[in-house]
């Protein structure tokens, strides 16, 4: 069965389906009500575009600083691709933005919030785990490779379990690039009508999804056989793997 199929038939998609169907009806209605038409919406859009186009910085900051409190980074992607276009230029920004946000989210989870829990912690025999240096990179790719799992939390936890900065940043950088790219340029060319951009931005998309998949089960395989000759030989080193010292949420079932 294909993604796509798989995407179609799950029960999640039509729930999802419906309600965004729904917001959109009341948007609509709000709307009506507050006697906003199709034009006072184009004219607002065409104003908030040029401000955003004079002032790069807006919206550079934006992508910088929002995604650290909780905002989606998608809609800010479309925004950024339909203000900047889908150019080179976009691009960077976006990518430089995203490793701007994706750096100070870090450095605030592992510095003064871990401070402040191993100061809480002190009167309490609870300890925060450190994890084995070989399983940094490993903790890096369930994160970023796990679905579901919002962009700011994985910043946040991978900060707070002070996975070495070296590894973290182009690691995430290199994992979330390809489908961050593929959204700005989506947004940029359909805005600007322009077709073969779109089906670009769109097969980034595809691309970086199906490479995720890729070597999530790629990790899931050599996990299991890491356990299985871990078994099969005693493993007595006392060190935890990833998963023991940290649970990781999946949205897939395990065969």
């Amino acid at each position: 069965m294909s993604l796509v199929q798989k995407i179609l038939r799950h029960p999640k998609f039509y729930w999802l389906v419906s309600l965004v169907g729904l917001v959109g009806i009341i948007v609509l209605v709000v709307l009506w009500k507050l006697g906003i038409d199709l034009e006072t919406l184009k004219a607002s859009w065409k104003s908030s575009r040029a401000y955003l186009q004079e002032h790069e910085w807006a919206l550079f900051l934006a992508l910088a600083f929002l995604p650290g409190f909780a905002v989606p980074v998608s809609p800010l992607l479309l925004l950024a691709g339909a203000v900047w276009g889908a150019t080179l230029k976009a691009c960077v920004l976006t990518v430089i933005a995203l490793a701007v946000n994706m750096s100070w989210t870090y450095w605030v989870a592992a510095y003064p919030a871990r401070n402040f829990i191993e100061r809480l912690l002190l009167s309490t025999s609870v300890k925060i785990p450190d994890l084995p240096k070989n399983d940094h990179v490993r903790l890096v790719l369930i994160f970023r490779l796990t679905p579901g799992i919002p962009f700011f939390i994985h910043n946040y936890v991978l900060g707070f379990v002070r996975t070495p900065f070296g590894i973290y940043l182009p690691m995430s950088v290199l994992l979330g690039g390809a489908v961050s790219i593929g959204i700005l340029l989506t947004g940029g060319a359909i805005l600007e009508g322009q077709a073969g951009m779109a089906i670009t931005g769109i097969s980034l998309i595809i691309v970086g999804i199906l490479v995720t998949r890729w070597l999530r089960g790629r990790l899931e395989r050599r996990k299991k056989a890491e356990l299985e000759k871990s078994s099969d030989t005693g493993d007595a080193t006392g060190e935890l793997p990833v998963k023991e010292v940290l649970e990781i949420p999946s949205t897939e079932e395990t065969p």
